[in-house]
């Protein structure tokens, strides 16, 4: 309870100012709306003439009578209306504050989720099922966003309750004790129907929302398999029986919780009718009931509306507040690092400007999740200003290398050395050594924003030149909009050699001291390999570039060729 409440609490604090401004919002127009509803009693008084028979009349008249105004129709009305006007202006302004409020709160949980990934080990992530993380980014944070809603909902409908209860006290006792413990009897056996089965529904509900999220993702990703094996009918099959699970206990949930709007309203005129005839019984003189009624009937429903939006918040929030857990565990990826050793890794002020001295690989070990060691006590360096080419058969570790390299994998032990400091320290680490690989991704955008991929400040003489080495300029320039043409689908409506020169160019167009390339030659033919590859040298002329291929068509290109067989370097071949 206590770990939920400190979930909650720091979520609704990401933009704390907001938050405070919204609550008091919210309590100004509980006060200006129970006022407005309390006028009415004197209003009805004055007009059938028949005095402040009640405390909540005395109280009223005194407060008019201390501010100036006289209690008569005329006054009264007017301090009506103008409370009338004034509830309807804060209740608008609060809608507004509230809706805009959750969804800067979604805002700053995406934002927070993507900085804990940014700052979390590679290894874990890819660990991770994608269409969960898909899910929890995109529905969670909206789910919680509703909760949010039902928390301030909870808040407000408190408030109200015990300001309309404390009205209500005022101007009936009798009718009070009788509302609250009606209340307290529709309160419990909501606790005890309800609370535990909505929070069931809640977790359910993300575990189906997670596991359909996850099918929707792998089959876009394995849709040439899915038609292929001939298993499309298959899938839907399978997917339709979990989004019926799902309707179920979402018609369920709602069935149950919409029903106690119409209780609670029947059980209020039961009341009311209860009330009227313990009146007839002790004052015969109905006229003195009529002001009293009409407040009661105004206020009471209100009160009584208040108790179910309260309910229906309560078991809305039980059902989604399983959505906060999974929003502050994604917000907090980061503190699961494999290691502690580098926990402030990339965040150190140390610049990497240019790389001065050969790289340094020293006694370096690595493992996958306390699997077998991929490298174990691993030295190698890394000639600066000279071309490295890393050769090996599958699975011997050259992507893995590769990946540590660039600070993605962190070390299990050893480090790294670049300039004679730890590579994981340099805070610019990513703008100065750049990868490329054979699984490229590309943004619905245009082919432009893709080429510079949120690079804001570049020559475009040096982009054009860029896009000329490498033959981009070949198939964009025969598209109708050029550089403005949107790619679709991650570059479907590219072939695969083109992907990978925009990809190449983007990297390249950021001027890295270091270039990583794994396996990119994959897309290209023996011509466009040639020339890509002229270009690349040429451009990173003088900079260090490593390559891993397991072809041998660049081997006379390179400097030095390293052979690794099984995590260890079984030669090296220096010309």
């Amino acid at each position: 309870m206590i770990k939920d409440f400190k979930v909650i609490y720091e979520l609704f604090l990401q933009n704390k100012y907001y938050a405070i401004f919204v609550i008091l919002l919210s309590i100004l127009a509980i006060f200006i709306e129970g006022m407005s509803y309390a006028s009415i009693l004197p209003l009805l008084e004055n007009y059938l003439s028949t005095g402040g028979t009640t405390n909540l009349s005395r109280v009223i008249e005194k407060t008019l009578f201390f501010i100036g105004f006289e209690t008569n129709i005329l006054s009264i009305s007017i301090l009506f209306v103008i409370l009338i006007f004034f509830k309807n202006i804060l209740k608008v302004s609060k809608e507004y504050f509230t809706s805009n409020f959750k969804y800067i709160l979604r805002e700053i949980w995406i934002q927070n989720i993507y900085n804990s990934f940014n700052k979390t080990d590679f290894e874990y992530i890819a660990s991770k099922n994608r269409g969960k993380i898909y899910n929890n980014i995109y529905h969670e944070t909206s789910n919680s966003g509703q909760a949010i809603d039902n928390l301030i909902e909870i808040f407000t409908s408190s408030i109200s309750i015990i300001f309309f209860t404390f009205l209500l006290f005022l101007t009936s006792m009798q009718f009070s004790i009788i509302i609250f413990f009606t209340s307290l009897v529709i309160f419990s056996l909501n606790k005890i129907i309800l609370q535990n089965y909505s929070k069931r529904i809640g977790n359910k509900e993300v575990e189906l929302n997670q596991l359909i999220s996850s099918s929707i993702n792998d089959s876009l990703v394995s849709f040439k398999n899915i038609r292929i094996f001939n298993v499309m009918n298959e899938f839907t099959i399978y997917m339709k029986k979990h989004l019926a699970n799902l309707r179920k206990i979402i018609v369920q949930w709602r069935v149950l919780t919409f029903a106690t709007m119409p209780i609670i309203e029947s059980l209020l005129v039961l009341v009311l009718i209860i009330f009227i005839i313990y009146w007839k019984n002790i004052n015969e003189d109905l006229s003195v009931l009529i002001p009293i009624l009409a407040l009661i009937v105004v206020v009471g429903q209100r009160l009584m509306q208040q108790l179910s939006r309260l309910l229906v918040s309560i078991n809305s929030f039980n059902r989604i507040k399983k959505s906060f857990s999974v929003i502050h565990e994604s917000m907090n990826y980061h503190l699961n690092n494999k290691s502690n050793k580098f926990k402030n890794y990339h965040t150190s002020n140390l610049i990497l400007d240019k790389l001065e001295e050969d790289i340094f690989i020293d006694n370096l070990t690595f493992n996958y999740n306390k699997t077998n060691n991929v490298f174990n006590n691993f030295n190698l360096r890394i000639k600066k200003g000279k071309i490295t080419i890393i050769k090996g058969e599958s699975g011997s570790g050259k992507s893995t290398l590769l990946e540590l390299l660039l600070g993605i994998l962190i070390p299990d032990e050893g480090e790294i050395r670049v300039n004679g400091s730890n590579l994981l320290k340099y805070s610019n680490l990513y703008n100065k050594f750049l990868y490329v690989s054979q699984k490229n991704i590309l943004f619905t955008d245009s082919i432009k924003s893709n080429v510079l991929f949120f690079l804001k400040n570049y020559k475009n003489d040096k982009f054009k030149d860029i896009c000329k080495k490498l033959n981009i300029d070949d198939f964009v320039n025969d598209l109708p909009k050029g550089y403005d043409s949107i790619i679709e689908n991650s570059g479907e409506n590219l072939s695969g050699g083109q992907v990978q020169r925009l990809c190449i160019a983007r990297a390249l167009i950021r001027s890295p001291e270091l270039l990583v390339l794994d396996e990119i030659t994959s897309s290209l033919d023996k011509k466009n390999e040639k020339n890509i590859f002229d270009s690349i040298f040429h451009i990173m002329k003088g900079k260090t570039v490593i390559i891993s291929i397991h072809k041998d068509s660049l081997d006379y290109m390179a400097d030095e060729i390293v052979y690794i067989k099984n995590g260890k370097i079984s030669k090296i071949i220096t010309k």
